[in-house]
């Protein structure tokens, strides 16, 4: 039966891979998705990591899609690749550090993407912006000091660009991340 969602987790071996896996998958059988959906799981980077067979194991119990990908580049382009072999409209993408927090979750992001004038959605994200305005210089002298807090402050908006008007835009400046868009 094909379906009009696909959840695309990124089960990459590098790092600690194996703990982010059991902590995705068992997050997966907790939490109910509130809406039909095709599970696919992206393997890659697993050449030198052990537990490869264990994530496998637990992706196909979950009746989960498996593809195995290069470890080249970042997850975007594993991303792309996927969304290329994937025939669903909606398309919901995890990285290996992700996990699920609440039941509905897939029913939430799906409501929130299908509302009007809604390009994109993320799980996390920031209204922040590198305009000076967002770097008080409260809060260097807080962290830093006096002596050392003022100077740090000026050094690093002078090497970031923050003093040029053109630099960012002022807060808010939203962005989504993606780690789970």
């Amino acid at each position: 039966m094909p379906f009009d969602c696909a959840v695309v987790y990124i089960a990459r071996g590098a790092e600690s891979g194996l703990e982010q896996c059991r902590r995705f998958f068992q997050s997966y059988e907790r939490y109910p998705a509130g809406r039909e959906h095709q599970l696919v799981v992206l393997v890659k980077g697993w050449e030198n990591a052990a537990g490869r067979p264990e994530a496998l194991a637990m992706a196909r119990a979950c009746e989960a899609l498996v593809l195995e990908l290069p470890d080249d580049g970042f997850d975007l382009g594993a991303y792309f690749r996927a969304s290329d072999l994937i025939s669903a409209p909606w398309l919901f993408f995890l990285n290996t550090g992700s996990f699920i927090l609440h039941k509905n979750w897939l029913a939430l992001i799906l409501q929130a993407a299908a509302t009007p004038g809604v390009g994109a959605v993320s799980c996390t994200g920031s209204w922040g912006s590198t305009h000076v305005r967002s770097y008080p210089w409260y809060f260097w002298v807080s962290y830093l000091g006096p002596r050392r807090g003022l100077p740090t402050y000026w050094r690093y908006c002078r090497r970031y660009g923050f003093f040029r008007p053109a630099s960012a835009p002022p807060f808010p400046n939203p962005h989504l991340r993606t780690n789970a868009f």
